[in-house]
């Protein structure tokens, strides 16, 4: 009788450790999962802020490529409307050739056409 209760004894301590052990790991599984879920959540903040800027930029760009292509088609209009023949007159030239200057113009054409202006 007395080893059955020694040995009920030391099964219970046995039981009550193994579910202790069990504990603790299922405790660090929790932490752990939840480390995972804050690491996954700040990535998916992330990526919508991605998403967000790339939809604004993308808006920003068709907004700019529609004001292009109209003022393509402005400066198209517009030279077309010239008549065939007329020289353009000195102050045209000059205003020219400071917007080519300003946006860089090296070419041997714009040296010849714009000398010193």
């Amino acid at each position: 009788m007395m080893y059955l209760k020694t040995a009920f004894t030391f099964g219970a301590i046995i039981v009550i450790l193994f579910l202790i052990v069990l504990w603790q790991g299922a405790a660090d599984n929790v932490s752990r999962l939840e480390r995972e879920v804050k690491i996954a959540n700040a990535a998916i903040a992330d990526r919508d802020m991605r998403i967000n800027d790339l939809e604004v930029q993308a808006t920003e760009k068709l907004a700019d490529d529609t004001a292009i292509t109209k003022a393509k088609e402005e400066l198209h209009d517009a030279i077309k409307d010239i008549p065939a023949g007329v020289a353009p007159s000195p102050a045209s030239v000059a205003l020219g050739c400071a917007r080519l200057r300003q946006a860089g113009a090296t070419s041997p054409a714009f040296k010849r056409v714009c000398g010193n202006r």
